[in-house]
């Protein structure tokens, strides 16, 4: 298959020309076509690398604690309507068949065909809890939330069979770092989330072995001039990921510009994530979700019966939007937020999260008006506009 366009967003900059696809991975780039050949014609779009969504709770009324193997499969056809190519479905609510939801999430994992994919791989699972802090619950219910255990977490691992890659937790909630320190040595990527901690708590944790910061700016303290908390110790360490919800409701379009100004690095150290959830993507309403009243406001937040905000109805695409269109960010910028660097983080960039020769074909296709018309998993097309 070959693409031609004047706008290819390629890991080493914007190209204008051709681009191949041959057994799921791009394999060259050309000003000229060597000879008369079929071409598909995106002149005048966009050519980017598919998104990647680390944090998502569910989308178009699937959700990612589903212990129905359908469910979570019709989860991987809707996120490619984001422009998502791959995904961690986050799990980590404690439940009563939280066992068994992991265990057909890996089950999906290890049964996707990769040579013809049917949606948005999965790339392995989030767990965003339940070692939280209640005080910073948020839209948890105390009942899903638990205090740090190297054998419960044992146990979720063994039940997702490995596949758990990434889990958020409450670093105050172990001083010690032995948690933090196991899922390390497991292979697992801990973020700090729904936290009390001081600006030293925090700081703690990163060096015990946290990786990322879960939705910056969002569950956790905030800067002070005498005190500035975990959101503080989150931005002025250079080695930390951030994730950023940019629906610009969770986080102010002035303050995401002040955290990208503080990171010595900017963008090269922030993850774009929809933080979505099995209503995100429906029309504005009022749903059942976890067995609780929730609401699609016109602004797009989700509010549980209390008022609290539980989630964005917006996805990634729609943040990508949001950076280009209304912060004037450089699309290569935002580029590494909703790709790269979460495959950074994952240790897949090597395979996923760019347009290069050699790397696994997914890509998404936008007109002029930022709208997407195509999904591309592997060189296969997931997803058209009708």
């Amino acid at each position: 298959m070959i693409i031609q366009s004047d706008a290819i967003y390629t890991e080493k900059g914007k190209y204008s020309g051709y681009m191949e696809i041959e057994n799921g991975h791009f394999i060259r780039f050309f000003d000229k076509l060597p000879k008369q050949e079929a071409v598909l014609d995106y002149r005048g779009c966009l050519i980017l690398p598919g998104f990647i969504d680390i944090h998502t709770h569910g989308y178009d009324g699937h959700h990612a604690q589903a212990v129905d193997k359908q469910e979570l499969i019709a989860l991987k056809k809707s996120m490619t309507k984001a422009g998502v190519t791959g995904f961690l479905p986050t799990a980590g609510a404690h439940f009563e068949q939280e066992y068994d939801n992991l265990k057909q999430l890996a089950d999906c994992i290890e049964e996707q065909d990769f040579d013809h994919p049917i949606g948005a791989q999965m790339l392995g699972i989030h767990m965003e809890g339940p070692f939280l802090n209640p005080e910073r619950r948020g839209a948890f219910q105390p009942y899903q939330l638990l205090p740090a255990d190297i054998q419960k977490a044992s146990a979720y691992l063994e039940a997702s069979r490995h596949h758990i890659v990434y889990m958020a937790l409450a670093p105050e909630l172990d001083p010690d770092g032995k948690l933090i320190q196991y899922l390390k040595e497991q292979g697992v990527k801990t973020a700090g989330a729904h936290t009390t901690a001081s600006y030293e708590e925090y700081e703690r944790g990163i060096q015990q072995g946290l990786s990322a910061s879960t939705h910056t700016g969002n569950g956790m303290c905030q800067i002070d001039r005498r005190n500035v908390g975990a959101l503080g110790a989150a931005l002025l360490n250079d080695d930390l990921y951030c994730e950023a919800i940019c629906d610009f409701h969770h986080v102010d379009p002035r303050m995401l510009d002040i955290m990208f100004r503080v990171k010595k690095d900017g963008c090269r150290k922030f993850i774009m994530i929809s933080d979505s959830t099995e209503v995100s993507g429906l029309p504005k309403g009022t749903y059942t979700s976890d067995g609780m009243q929730v609401t699609i406001q016109d602004n797009g937040l989700i509010l549980d019966e209390e008022g609290t905000i539980m989630g964005s109805a917006h996805d990634v695409l729609y943040g990508f939007q949001n950076l280009k269109n209304k912060m004037k960010l450089p699309i290569e910028d935002i580029l590494m937020m909703t790709s790269l660097n979460p495959a950074s983080l994952l240790g897949i960039a090597d395979h996923k999260g760019s347009i290069l020769e050699n790397k696994d074909a997914d890509f998404i296709i936008l007109n002029q008006k930022d709208e997407l018309l195509a999904t591309y998993v592997q060189g296969n097309c997931v997803y058209q506009k009708a």
